[in-house]
């Protein structure tokens, strides 16, 4: 048991040792700093008491220097630094919305402090009416009803196609389109979250106000970029499509019957369990076309439409 207590006494030790220095009684409360080359990378401020969050914190640099010092602050105790605010004149700033951190002012990059003189006060509790701005250190509290992001953003994404007058049936490997050929065949679904952002496709839902649809099987295309097809409704499903930018398909049958003369069907990814997009460039877009893979009942409503659903993970 002694060999153990000191053990862990060597072990406390050692940890004091490692740690960040500080300015002693008050580095929770604020300090002022001589900037110069033997101190620019030393020492750091921790405006946290240990048991309480901080209400925040101002810092001012001031002097006659040539070039800038970095205001940086760093979340595992000095090992990483990350820049926050560049000093390129005398200015002073308050911090709000902390996350614990540590933080100093230091010229520890390229074009940073190569002469003169001067001095940064950290202050906490905000600002002051020296103060210039006010940043936020964008302070997240986790909750039940803010939960943490962990990966994608799930979302439900639809188009919808309004159908030619064609009412005869259609045959396995003829196209659904709102026109006879070109651009009208496809579709734009705006999956990404944001433009030129990508995510992945996890399944599909495909439904139509023609009930004569019933039990036909839809297959639906995803592709980058808009086709421009050479034929359209009713027409074969071929032309307009190159390689680099197809995605993915998904097979559907539309076996779910609902009043109003609503069917419904979902497929998931003929390959794999999800596939990743990425849109079309300077949109949200990508586009999809929608094909027949089983031979229709006819009798079909002319102008019926099909809305496609789209379930997305968004990164």
């Amino acid at each position: 048991m002694k060999r153990c207590i000191h053990a862990l006494a060597i072990l406390a030790l050692a940890l004091s040792l490692l740690a960040p220095s500080a300015w002693a009684d008050t580095r929770t409360t604020g300090f002022a700093q001589t900037l110069n080359t033997s101190t620019r990378t030393s020492d750091v401020f921790d405006p946290f008491d240990g048991s309480s969050q901080a209400p925040g914190f101002s810092v001012a640099v001031t002097g006659t220097f040539v070039a800038s010092w970095r205001l940086q602050l760093s979340f595992d105790a000095g090992v990483t630094w990350i820049d926050y605010f560049v000093f390129n004149t005398n200015d002073a700033i308050a911090i709000s919305n902390l996350a614990p951190a540590l933080w100093r002012v230091t010229a520890a990059g390229a074009g940073d402090y190569t002469s003169g003189s001067a001095s940064a006060r950290f202050v906490k509790g905000g600002a002051t009416s020296s103060v210039s701005r006010v940043l936020s250190g964008e302070r997240t509290t986790i909750s039940a009803a803010s939960p943490m992001t962990v990966g994608g953003i799930a979302a439900m994404v639809g188009g919808t196609l309004t159908k030619s007058t064609k009412t005869t049936a259609y045959a396995s490997g003829q196209l659904f389109t709102q026109g006879v050929a070109g651009a009208s065949v496809a579709m734009a679904m705006p999956v990404a979250r944001a433009i030129d952002t990508t995510g992945m496709v996890r399944r599909f839902r495909l439904k139509s106000t023609d009930a004569t649809f019933l039990g036909a099987t839809v297959r639906a295309h995803l592709l980058k970029d808009s086709p421009t097809f050479t034929n359209g409704d009713g027409a074969n499903f071929a032309g307009g499509i190159s390689e680099s930018n197809y995605i993915c398909s998904a097979d559907i049958v539309l076996d779910l019957s609902f009043a109003g003369g609503i069917v419904k069907g979902s497929g998931v990814p003929s390959i794999g369990n999800e596939c990743n997009f990425e849109p079309s460039s300077g949109t949200r877009n990508i586009f999809a076309v929608l094909e027949a893979r089983s031979t229709t009942a006819g009798g079909h409503t002319a102008s019926s439409t099909f809305t496609l659903v789209l379930e997305t993970l968004q990164n």
